[in-house]
């Protein structure tokens, strides 16, 4: 049986369920939803952070940082053209954060573990 690992959050009294955990266990009460897209679509993710900067350097850091950092052929440009100020620095390179990227402080959260592909032979 394989199973996935999910998150539920409570934002501004509003409950945002098929979170995906970032870093399960990192910091345990003190959570941020990201909302971070491709296209047309959006996911929603659970960072554990004391803190809405590292919560965007622990994201960025992820295997799901590609959806925020900035490609560095871009740098250069960004710096010659005078708009890099756009883009937020962290450890792992430029992100944008102001396209398809929202992040919250969630006021509770909770992990649940989904079976998936669950079938009984009889």
């Amino acid at each position: 049986m394989d199973v996935l690992f999910k998150a539920k959050c409570i934002v501004g009294g509003r409950e945002v369920d098929d979170c995906t955990p970032v870093n399960p266990g990192h910091l345990v009460g003190s959570g941020w939803l990201v909302n971070a897209g491709w296209g047309n679509s959006f996911s929603n993710f659970l960072v554990e952070a004391p803190s809405i900067h590292e919560a965007i350097e622990v994201f960025a850091d992820s295997k799901y940082g590609h959806l925020i950092l900035v490609d560095e052929s871009y740098i250069d440009e960004a710096k010659l053209e005078g708009y890099i100020g756009d883009y937020y620095l962290t450890d792992s390179g430029y992100v944008d954060l102001n396209y398809r990227f929202n992040i919250e402080e969630c006021d509770s959260y909770t992990y649940s573990i989904v079976p998936e592909n669950f079938t009984v032979n009889i």
